[in-house]
């Protein structure tokens, strides 16, 4: 698995932290003699220190770094086997070796820690400028089992690390249910029933116009029924569009944000005539659903273009840039173990409270002119639901600003 500078400094400060480290490695010495030991953490291209105890002044402390090149920690993780040099001069592999010629070291001993998944971890290793008697059965006993206790408590580690991310996402989607749910309850209780009342009231109005034998009476009643009918489908409509906005039956790829914009701009129509001046500056490519970043793109712009001042140009601008590890760890609701990009969109209408308030992202009902329905407005609504259904983050930001986090 790749990690990432911060979650890989995490781990070695994590496993530093466990209270038998500083003991074992000081039973180590004792028991062996050598003057320099470490817990290390080595990957294909790091080797970092997550404990030490150094008695012979190597230089060398906990969280420092090695070549990795130069150990012979390196070949071990590519072996999988555990190397152990009594005497490096009468070591007929290891006595031109470049590892021993660059560190001054006459013994050595390097045992591998596999964690409970079959994943190499790194090595459990000590070094001394004097020969040592290292390969016997008590000595890589010790090693051998001090490695499967460290072993134990670094999956334990993960375990628990991966429990919490677990218990993280279960409140996401707790979150995301309860807020729809919220939004289909106003809906049932408030927008629905606002028709159906009238329709009730007007039905009872036909019956008596009947039988008072008002035909032009019944007519103009039965259009009002007509047209509340339609307003209710029209939402009812658009509720199943909005609950079949979901994952099922598609695969994530990566998406390059920019051809998505630049997709969401057709067809040009949608600008009534006066196309806005556009600032785009999106690099990267985000793991998602291409005709999803494409629609939350074209409800952005769309929105844009509905709320434009009169007789003034639109403006909108649009940059992507990676999310440093502190500001991920800053949002409860991204997962601390992924990276993400942030988007910044913005445009130059008079809307300033619009886009300060989160009700932005909540469903309404639209009515014209005369006040007949026209359905509901829902857009921004369907735009926070594809950001969290992409696992990343849709907020107001500073002015027209709006700020969106998506994984890489």
């Amino acid at each position: 698995m790749l990690m990432t500078e911060e979650l890989l400094r995490q781990e070695v400060r994590l496993v530093g932290g466990l209270p038998i480290i500083d003991q074992m490695l000081q039973v180590i010495c004792r028991t062996t003699g050598m003057g320099f030991a470490a817990v290390a953490k080595v990957t294909r291209d790091r080797w970092i220190a997550c404990g030490v105890r150094d008695e012979i002044d190597f230089g060398l402390k906990a969280g420092g770094e090695l070549e990795v090149k130069s150990t012979i920690c390196d070949e071990i993780r590519d072996s999988g086997r555990a190397v152990i040099i009594d005497d490096v001069d009468s070591d007929a592999h290891f006595c031109r070796h470049h590892t021993p010629l660059q560190y001054g070291f006459k013994s050595y001993i390097s045992i591998p820690i596999f964690l409970k998944n079959g994943e190499f971890f790194g090595t459990l290793c000590a070094i001394d400028p004097r020969p040592a008697k290292l390969n016997n059965p008590e000595t890589v006993g010790l090693f051998t089992l001090f490695a499967e206790l460290l072993s134990f408590h670094i999956s334990s580690l993960h375990q628990l690390s991966a429990m919490k991310n677990e218990q993280k996402i279960s409140s996401i989607q707790i979150r995301n249910y309860r807020d729809e749910l919220a939004q289909y309850r106003h809906l049932s209780n408030h927008t629905l029933q606002e028709p159906l009342r009238k329709i009730r009231l007007f039905s009872d109005l036909i019956l008596s116009s009947a039988a008072q034998q008002q035909p032009e009476r019944v007519r103009e009643t039965a259009f009002k029924i007509n047209r509340l009918a339609s307003d209710a489908s029209a939402i009812i409509r658009d509720i199943t569009d909005f609950t079949s906005l979901d994952l099922s039956n598609v695969s994530f790829s990566q998406v390059r944000l920019e051809d998505a914009f630049s997709n969401a701009l057709m067809p040009v129509e949608q600008f009534q005539g006066e196309y806005p001046d556009l600032e785009i500056d999106l690099p990267h490519a985000v793991t998602g659903i291409t005709r999803l970043l494409e629609q939350l793109f074209r409800i952005l712009v769309r929105g844009s273009v509905a709320r434009r001042d009169g007789g003034g140009e639109l403006s909108i601008g649009v940059a992507s840039k990676i999310l440093a590890a502190e500001e991920i760890w800053g949002h409860s609701f991204l997962h601390p173990e992924k990276q993400y990009c942030r988007i910044e969109y913005r445009d130059n209408t008079s809307a300033v409270e619009y886009y300060r308030s989160e009700k932005m992202f909540e469903i309404t009902h639209r009515r014209g002119p005369r006040g007949e329905g026209l359905g509901l407005d829902m857009e921004m609504a369907q735009a926070r639901k594809i950001v969290r259904l992409h696992g990343g983050v849709i907020t107001p930001g500073e002015g027209t600003m709006l700020l969106i986090i998506l994984p890489l």
